[in-house]
Formats: structure tokens, sequence, C-alpha cells
């Protein structure tokens, strides 16, 4: 049985083709999905489905662990006996030292003449006596390295590093208002 339209009610075959593509196109998809998933040897579906193995965890043995004892650490340099040339005086003085030594670097346990062959002499000396034996304070407020230095036994201990001056900041010149005299009105 023909179904007879009006012919303003008919659609063109463009629209027919339209429809049959957008059903045809998922039912074409699924098939190819669906073809794939059978060829497939299990190794996609293994890897998806089965969890990863993880290691086995243990506790270390005795073997692996390291007692802090047993920690090699550097051997330190054997301190060289002081003579009188290595102490200073009470006001910072020290004997010239040898024409061939440089003067040595700041370290820990350096004697107190050497801290001074390095530094210069010091602005105050203060003396005394502590449980080792000599005790000396020596103070630089300027130089390259200002600072409480501590000696005891004539061996320096401690070091204090002293606040050095803030430099002034130089202010910016102040510039002088000008007032502007009113334009005068055009004659005319």
């Amino acid at each position: 049985m023909a179904c007879n339209l009006p012919s303003d009610l008919k659609m063109p075959n463009r629209f027919y083709a339209r429809i049959v593509k957008a059903a045809l196109l998922p039912v074409a998809i699924c098939a190819l999905f669906s073809g794939l998933a059978g060829c497939s040897t299990g190794a996609l579906t293994d890897a998806l489905t089965t969890p990863p193995t993880l290691p086995k965890l243990s506790m270390p043995s005795a073997d692996d662990l390291t007692p802090f004892s047993s920690v090699k650490t550097a051997p330190v340099p054997e301190e060289r006996k002081l003579t009188p040339a290595d102490y200073m005086g009470a006001d910072g003085s020290c004997p010239p030292p040898a024409a061939d030594t440089p003067p040595p670097g700041i370290t820990l346990g350096m004697p107190e003449c050497d801290l001074v062959h390095s530094l210069g002499a010091p602005e105050h000396v203060e003396v005394g006596s502590d449980e080792r034996g000599r005790a000396v304070v020596a103070t630089y407020s300027q130089g390259a390295r200002p600072g409480l230095y501590r000696f005891s036994d004539g061996r320096l201990r401690s070091i204090e590093a002293a606040a050095r001056p803030e430099p002034k900041a130089k202010r910016a010149p102040v510039r002088k208002k000008t007032t502007r005299k009113p334009a005068k009105p055009a004659e005319g």
C-alpha cells in the first residue's frame, strides 16, 4: 500500500540518507570494537584486570645496619706545643712571624698570635684565667672580620661575630616646589 502524502509534506531523499547514516554509524562502531575485542590474545584484558605485583618487603638484617661507633671520621690534626711566642701580650702585641710563613686563615684551635698575624692587633684585649689556664678575649670592632675572639689555654675556642654598622642611607635632595602664576587672560 502506497502512502500518498500531499506534496508539501514530502521530504527530500537527502533527509532520509542522513537518518540512515546517523543510525548505522553507532552500529558500525560497535561491530568494529566487538571484532577487535574478539581477536585479542588476552594480554590487554589481563593487563587491565590483574593488579600489579609488588616486591616483598622485609626487615634489614643485622649485617645491613651500621652502628654509629664504626663510622669513620677524618683524623684531627695534632696540635703543636705552644711556645711563649704564640701568646699575645696584654696590649695585643705579638713577635713578628717568621719571614717565610704566610698569614694563616682563621680556624678554631689556632694560637693567639696567628690571629694577630692574620687580622692585626686587636682594639681591646682582656687577659685572665679559666679552668684550662690562660683565658684571653680579643675584640675587633672594625676590619675584615669584626667580632669577639675567645682563647683558652692559648688556643682559639670561639668566635662571636660583631654587628657591622649599617651604612648611612643617602637622602634624596629635596626639590623646592615652584608655584605657577595664573595665565593672563588674552585681551582682544
